[in-house]
C-alpha cells in the first residue's frame, strides 16, 4: 500500500510542470476611455434681429450757419431695427469655460430727424445708421446646456449725418464709417444637437470725427467764403435675438490612463 501511494505521489509531481506550462498568466486590460462631452466646441453660422438705439452728439466750438454760440452742441438720438448674421467658432475647455471668436454683420434702419434747437423755425438735423460690423472674442461658461458669456472687440458703424435748412433749401451731409470698441453680454441655450438660441446686448463707443463745411449766407443762400467746423461723437446700443446652426458638434475629450 505504501508503495502504491509513493508511486502516485511521484506521478503527480512529475506531471505538475507540464500542467503549469499549459496555464497562461491572466491579461490585465485597461479600462475603456472616458469620453467627456464638450457640446459648445465647433463652428457655427446664424442670424440675428432686434432693436438698436444710438446718440450722436454734434458740437461746434464757434458760431456758424448751423450752430448758435450758446449752447454749441446738441444730440440726435436715432433708433430702429437691426438685423443680420454671425459666424464664429467656440472651444470648450475641460473646465467648462468656453472661448470663441465671432464676426457679426448687421444691416440697420436706426434713424431720427429732429428740429434744430438753434434754428427751430428753419433747420432740421437727421442721423441714420445703415450698417454695423463687429469682430469680437467671447468667453462663456457651460451650465449644462446654458452658456452665459461676455464679449469684446472692435466695431465699425456706417452713419450719415445731415443738416437741412428748409427755408433757403440748403443742406450738408456727411457719410462715413466710424471705428470703435464694442462690449457685450448674452446667454445661449442648446436646442438639441445642432441648434442654439440666445439673446445679446452690445454697446459701441465709436471714435468721433471732425468736418468742415462752407458757410452759407443766410440772406442770399450762397456760399459766404467762410468755413464752419463741427465734430461729433457716437454711441450705439442694441439688443438682438440669435439663432445659430452648429457644425461638427461632437468634439470629445478622451481621458488617458
Amino acid at each position: 500500500m505504501k508503495k502504491l501511494l509513493l508511486a502516485g505521489a511521484f506521478a503527480v509531481l512529475a506531471a505538475a510542470p507540464a500542467v503549469a506550462a499549459d496555464l497562461k498568466a491572466p491579461v490585465m486590460k485597461a479600462p475603456p476611455p472616458v469620453v467627456v462631452s464638450t457640446p459648445w466646441t465647433g463652428c457655427y453660422v446664424g442670424g440675428n434681429a432686434g432693436f438698436g438705439w444710438a446718440k450722436e452728439e454734434r458740437d461746434s466750438a464757434t458760431a456758424g450757419f448751423w450752430f448758435n454760440p450758446l449752447p454749441n452742441s446738441d444730440d440726435v438720438k436715432p433708433d430702429g431695427a437691426v438685423y443680420g448674421g454671425q459666424v464664429g467658432c467656440n472651444w470648450e475647455a475641460p473646465s467648462k469655460w468656453v472661448f470663441g471668436l465671432e464676426f457679426m454683420g448687421q444691416g440697420a434702419d436706426v434713424k431720427e430727424t429732429k428740429t434744430s434747437v438753434f434754428f427751430p423755425a428753419s433747420d432740421v438735423w437727421s442721423t441714420r445708421i445703415s450698417s454695423i460690423l463687429q469682430v469680437t472674442g467671447r468667453v462663456g461658461y457651460d451650465l449644462n446646456g446654458w452658456m452665459p458669456y461676455v464679449k469684446g472687440g472692435v466695431a465699425f458703424v456706417d452713419m450719415k449725418s445731415r443738416f437741412q435748412d428748409n427755408i433757403i433749401g440748403r443742406s450738408i451731409e456727411e457719410k462715413d464709417w466710424y471705428t470703435g470698441a464694442v462690449v457685450g453680454a448674452g446667454v445661449e441655450v442648446l436646442l438639441g444637437r445642432n441648434w442654439t438660441v440666445g439673446v445679446e446686448y452690445n454697446h459701441i463707443w465709436a471714435d468721433g470725427k471732425s468736418f468742415n463745411s462752407t458757410r452759407i449766407n443766410t440772406a442770399t443762400g450762397l456760399p459766404s467764403g467762410a468755413t464752419d467746423t463741427w465734430s461729433n461723437d457716437l454711441n450705439v446700443n442694441s439688443v438682438v435675438g440669435r439663432l445659430n446652426y452648429k457644425f461638427d458638434w461632437a468634439s470629445p475629450i478622451i481621458a488617458k490612463y
